[in-house]
């Protein structure tokens, strides 16, 4: 999935909620959004996040000791270095985006890239943990990369078997239509609210706002000092 599954089925069934609303049904309806989209949309809901618990238990099932330890210590490490991330950078909100951003993963996967956007961005920001004694950001920096290199590692080892191919392919299928259909409504909802810009939120990813900001942020260059400011 393009969105890790739980966001997009938490997001799913909040715009179930949004278009429960009759006013905003009747506008739906309006521009030509089939009246059985609303109940299509909760059932798929259903079946998806149905999907996804098969998907997780098969594939869980077939992990090493090693890889479930290597999981936990990189969950750890992410915890630590968000949470130190929150603290020692709350003063810069660019590094805060791109901070809320790496909370959005789920899976091996997002975690490898947690760590390693993690690593990058305290080794970037080396000033702002000089004051915080608690914290080893070296250490941390240096544990982030070696677990995600092992994580990576164990994951491209890992061969899928019959049972959890097909419990992936029927997740990644209750997936495609679930994002398919949240994604036509969606388009609805900005047309039929294009004047009404309250109303037109609730169609927004909450998600996707988070990843453009995230975007903006690594790509906006640090603002130089001014000569002469004292930086404490």
């Amino acid at each position: 999935p393009a969105i890790p599954m739980s966001t997009e089925l938490q997001e799913a069934h909040d715009l179930y909620t949004a278009i429960s609303d009759p006013e905003v049904q009747q506008a739906l309806r309006g521009v030509g959004l089939a009246e059985a989209a609303t109940p299509r949309l909760k059932r798929l809901v259903d079946a998806a996040r149905e999907a996804q618990s098969e998907w997780t238990v098969v594939r869980d099932r077939s992990k090493t000791a090693e890889q479930r330890e290597q999981e936990t210590a990189g969950q750890s490490c992410r915890s630590r270095s968000l949470r130190a991330c929150r603290w020692n950078l709350r003063a810069d909100p660019s590094a805060l985006d791109v901070v809320n951003g790496i909370e959005d993963g789920e899976g091996v996967d997002d975690l490898v890239q947690d760590l390693l956007e993690l690593a990058l961005l305290m080794e970037r920001k080396e000033e702002a943990f000089a004051s915080d004694a608690s914290f080893d950001r070296k250490a941390t920096i240096a544990e982030a990369r070696a677990l995600s290199e092992k994580l990576e590692s164990s994951t491209s080892r890992e061969r899928l078997r019959e049972d959890q191919l097909a419990a992936k392919d029927l997740r990644d299928r209750a997936y495609t239509m679930l994002h398919a259909l949240v994604a036509e409504i969606r388009e609805a909802g900005r047309y039929a609210f294009a004047d009404r810009p309250q109303k037109r939120q609730l169609f927004a990813s909450e998600y996707r706002r988070r990843k453009a900001r995230r975007r903006r942020a690594a790509t906006t260059p640090p603002t130089p000092p001014v000569p002469g400011d004292d930086p404490a």
